[in-house]
């Protein structure tokens, strides 16, 4: 608990002189409530004594004193919780800006790990726990600590075994306190884990909510959520439960403490131990103590629930990047673009126990000269893509397997390396912005002329003259307003107005037909001409101009060379491209 609050104190640490002034303004406001109680005490005594020596009364004056002081109070509290809560809002501005940055540096494998819905509530609620952590919770309990440490001397003052019977039952709150902090914590937590799993629920039902109707999922998917969303409401009627207890009993133990001023309060003025003033001011101290004493509960509850919060962030902070820059990491330029592996081989981790499991890559040795077009052809799951995200270092990789430009990629700054390489996708993942901003997302100037080359490029010409308000539509959500091939010619379209160096199609024409993915082709063979580039495809007509093409079986680079020589060879890829003339032949009867 200890290690996590620690994390706090670098964002504190920015807003040190504001929280310090609004501690001061906290410190002033109580100690102007401290001295009501005692103003009222004086006017008591004031008027019993005018009544004993028969002179005239001013209790008018110590009325608009305690006016003035009341309204100074009010003006400093105001300030006080500006201050406070004003920084509690910066701290977890600062921190959920922090959060996110780091979620940025992330490999993609911990995203696979991490449900996109338990991400996002650990970056809009948990931040909110948290905000509260460091605002409200930090001025109650400062303000208790306040009038605790001014109102007691000032009831020993007057009677300290008066003020010792008074707080006889206040033991109690540290016997209360233990046995209530655990329990809420651990329910707070829960809580937040339910909300997590509503959270991640709603976002994948919501994205895929045209796969959940296409198989008349809809009852099935509500069943789901409502179960869901009855554990999240069941884990939160646990912790109201432990909630609604605490409060009454800190009130009671207030309360008891109020009795026996009362009753040995009301003695001791009859005996004459103590003046109807002092009693008065008395009840008045305790009632002030009562406020922050009933506030405890719900101090108790904040903070137990922002701890388990921040816990949960700081499990987002405490994961860190593997693919990173590291001491072996020199300035470097990449400026040709030519490839070499090196007797690659990869395995993937086990999701049973993190060892690696089985190899998805084996010895796999071969070279791509500066400009040149490579094919990567062979079954599904045969390890193609696996090789170009090695390459592209989004995954990671031992020094001394790849190389571009003779530098071994694991030492090339990884801003260089992903900037001077365009990777489009299989699936091909577009903002909610508009199809100018989508182009330009890669783009370093971005201009006009940059976007609507790539677009024509892409052979997304056609398309644009049919939208509403051309390249400035808004596509929707991950391109939900597009149709499939519009969606992977605009991922092309991006990555060639990024102008990389090195160039990345992952099956990037699945889902265009074939006369549109000719003419696209036809469109690139100039673009292609003066970049590297490495072309995945299942189909035949895709890659067979390229200057070289890989066939892979099983994570093995098992035939290579020309379309002419490799259908001399009669091998996978003759048989390949034999299934498909098949294919195209009886699509034509």
């Amino acid at each position: 608990m200890l290690k996590d609050l620690l994390t706090l104190i670098p964002y504190i640490r920015r807003y040190f002189w504001t929280y310090v002034a609004g501690c001061l303004c906290l410190l002033a406001s109580n100690g102007l409530a401290l001295l009501i109680p005692w103003l009222t005490k004086q006017t008591i005594e004031h008027l019993q004594y005018v009544r004993q020596a028969n002179e005239l009364a001013r209790p008018h004056l110590f009325a608009i004193l305690i006016l003035v002081v009341a309204a100074v109070q009010m003006v400093i509290r105001i300030g006080s919780r500006w201050f406070l809560l004003g920084n509690s809002r910066k701290v977890a501005h600062d921190m959920r800006n922090n959060l996110f940055a780091h979620l940025q540096t992330l490999n993609p494998s911990y995203y696979i790990q991490m449900p996109t819905g338990d991400l996002m509530s650990r970056t809009i609620n948990d931040m909110q726990y948290v905000q509260s952590l460091v605002g409200p919770v930090i001025l109650y309990v400062t303000s208790t600590l306040i009038m605790y440490i001014g109102a007691i001397p000032i009831m020993l003052s007057m009677s300290a075994r008066l003020t010792l019977l008074a707080l006889i039952p206040y033991p109690l709150f540290m016997v209360i306190f233990k046995r209530f902090a655990s329990e809420l914590f651990s329910r707070s937590k829960t809580v937040q884990e339910r909300l997590a799993d509503v959270s991640t629920q709603a976002q994948e039902s919501m994205s895929g909510i045209q796969i959940i109707k296409a198989y008349v999922q809809e009852e099935s998917q509500s069943r789901h959520f409502e179960k869901l969303s009855r554990n999240y409401f069941d884990s939160n009627i646990g912790l109201i439960k432990v909630h609604s207890l605490l409060t009454p009993m800190i009130r009671a133990v207030g309360a008891i403490g109020m009795l026996v001023i009362i009753s040995y309060g009301g003695a001791s003025v009859i005996a004459g131990r103590i003046t109807l003033g002092e009693f008065v001011a008395f009840s008045g101290y305790l009632a002030i103590l009562a406020m922050p004493t009933a506030f405890l509960g719900m101090i108790i509850s904040a903070s137990q629930r922002g701890l388990s919060s921040l816990r949960r962030v700081n499990e987002v902070f405490q994961a860190q990047p593997t693919i990173t820059d590291t001491e072996r990491t020199t300035p470097f330029v990449i400026e040709h673009g030519e490839i070499e592996v090196q007797d690659l081989s990869f395995a993937y981790p086990s999701i049973e126990n993190g060892n690696n499991g089985r190899f998805a890559l084996r010895n796999l040795s071969f070279s791509i000269p500066a400009g040149s077009t490579v094919a990567i052809v062979g079954h599904t799951g045969s390890g193609k893509t696996t090789l170009v995200h090695l390459i592209a270092r989004l995954l990671e990789i031992e020094p001394g397997k790849i190389f571009i430009d003779g530098r071994d990629i694991t030492s090339i700054p990884l801003a260089e390396l992903r900037s001077k390489l365009a990777l489009v996708p299989q699936e091909s993942f577009l903002f909610s912005l508009t199809l100018r901003e989508n182009i330009s997302f890669g783009s370093a100037d971005g201009e006009g002329s940059v976007v609507e080359k790539a677009a024509r490029l892409a052979g997304l010409e056609p398309d644009i003259s049919g939208f509403p308000s051309g390249l400035e539509t808004i596509i929707g959500e991950r391109g939900i307003n597009l149709s499939g091939g519009q969606r992977q010619r605009t991922a092309l379209a991006r990555a060639l107005a990024a102008n990389p160096t090195i160039l990345i199609l992952d099956d990037a024409f699945s889902s265009v037909d074939t006369h549109t993915e000719e003419q696209v082709l036809k469109n690139l063979r100039q673009v292609l001409k003066e970049r590297t580039t490495i072309m995945i495809s299942h189909r035949i007509s895709t890659v067979k101009d390229a200057d070289k093409i890989l066939v892979m079986e099983e994570g093995q680079i098992v035939e290579e060379g020309s379309h002419e020589s490799l259908i001399q060879l009669k091998g996978i890829y003759a048989d390949l491209y034999e299934k498909q003339l098949l294919m195209e032949e009886l699509e034509e009867l």
